[in-house]
């Protein structure tokens, strides 16, 4: 098969898509979709994934981020 720019913009969706289905992330997707402000605390997502350990939720949510498809919001000390 020719690698023409078609092929390398299906290839890189079919790795995104592959990248936003995996189990985990998937949840936590969802769970920042069905939040009310779309805007969950890790402490949150945590509870709502209590089959996966804090360590693992972070990472996924590192990983969101650093592919731009979350972004992280950081709230001023006194806010949650």
């Amino acid at each position: 098969m020719g690698a023409s720019l078609g092929d390398e913009d299906d290839t890189t969706q079919r790795e995104l898509v592959h990248f936003v289905t995996q189990q985990t992330r998937f949840a936590l997707i969802n769970n920042i979709l069905q939040h009310p402000d779309q805007l969950p605390s890790m402490y949150e997502l945590e509870e709502l994934n209590p089959s996966v350990s804090d360590a693992t939720v972070y990472k996924h949510i590192q990983k969101l981020i650093d592919e731009g498809i979350v972004k992280e919001l950081a709230l001023d000390g006194d806010q949650r």
